[in-house]
């Protein structure tokens, strides 16, 4: 708050500039149109334009003076110095009333209500909708930023993982096998503006849905077979994955009664496999598959 003191007759007032963009031209609380001269943000309620304004041009403001020069003709000089005053404040022929004040950082509200369903049932992966509700007060607000982070709002990275621009642009969806890195536990939603980010966050937890592995269920196993030299032998087996998962086989053959097991080469690798013409070395061979469900791992064996 600046507070404007008392000469002559004229009553004291007050302006509030806490949470209103020095940035840019939507003061509308405090003045109307302005521009930018000598270094300082100096804003005159008669002779400029709101299109003579630029909000990259500004450096963080740290301190504010404000004066008067009449009674229908107010400024505001905005600087970014210590001291008890900033550039001149007197106009020939006028009177001056100013204050030095601190200003904040200026305030962001924090978005309020939010979600998110992990929909990726495998460890330290997630997908889903992340969703937050907009502050009731979105002034200077120009969009949000995402982080990984923690219960206590530490951010794990300085960059944003998401930055989304726009005060209605409230979610993001989280595409399919995201890495949750180690140490992230939430993500840390902030408001932002052109002067930063919210001193505070949204903090919404992750939790991530994994479901148990299970492995494939063999229905049908290979049937034994007796074949003459120079034939060919056909083995199948028939199985399913319970959670919804897709199978992968992968056939091999035993020499050695069942002691030692090589995957066989060439189309070795769907439910059913054909042998070669058997010769006498092929006499005892034992063959078998192994499934394994792609969606965790687990394997059984026919």
């Amino acid at each position: 708050m600046i507070k404007l003191g008392r000469t002559g007759n004229r009553d004291i007032s007050y302006i509030d500039l806490f949470g209103k963009k020095i940035y840019g031209h939507d003061m509308a609380s405090i003045l109307l149109k302005g521009m930018h001269t000598g270094g300082y943000y100096s804003v005159n309620s008669v002779n400029y334009t709101e299109a003579s304004l630029s909000a990259e041009d500004y450096e963080p403001v740290t301190h504010a003076l404000a004066f008067w020069t009449s009674d229908v003709d107010r400024t505001v000089q905005v600087g970014s110095g210590d001291g008890s005053t900033i550039g001149d404040l007197t106009r020939a022929g006028n009177s001056t009333i100013y204050a030095h004040v601190a200003l904040s950082s200026l305030h962001y509200d924090v978005p309020t209500g939010g979600a998110f369903a992990d929909t990726d049932e495998s460890d330290k992966r997630i997908a889903g909708e992340l969703s937050w509700t907009k502050p009731a007060d979105t002034n200077g607000i120009t969009g949000y930023k995402v982080y990984w982070g923690t219960a206590g709002g530490t951010k794990l990275s300085a960059e944003a993982l998401y930055t989304l621009p726009g005060v209605n642009n409230c979610s993001q969806t989280i595409r399919s096998g995201t890495a949750v890195p180690d140490g992230a536990t939430c993500f840390l939603v902030y408001s932002y503006g052109l002067t930063g980010e919210s001193s505070s966050c949204l903090v919404i937890p992750i939790v991530d849905h994994v479901v148990a592995a299970q492995a494939p269920v063999i229905n049908t196993h290979p049937a034994d077979a007796t074949k003459n030299i120079g034939e060919t032998a056909t083995f199948a087996v028939s199985a399913i994955a319970p959670d919804g998962g897709s199978l992968t086989y992968q056939w091999q053959r035993s020499l050695d009664s069942g002691g030692t097991w090589s995957d066989l080469d060439g189309a070795a690798t769907s439910a059913s496999y054909i042998t070669p013409a058997l010769t006498y070395a092929d006499n005892g061979a034992q063959y078998r598959c192994v499934v394994t469900n792609s969606k965790n791992g687990t394997t059984a064996t026919a």
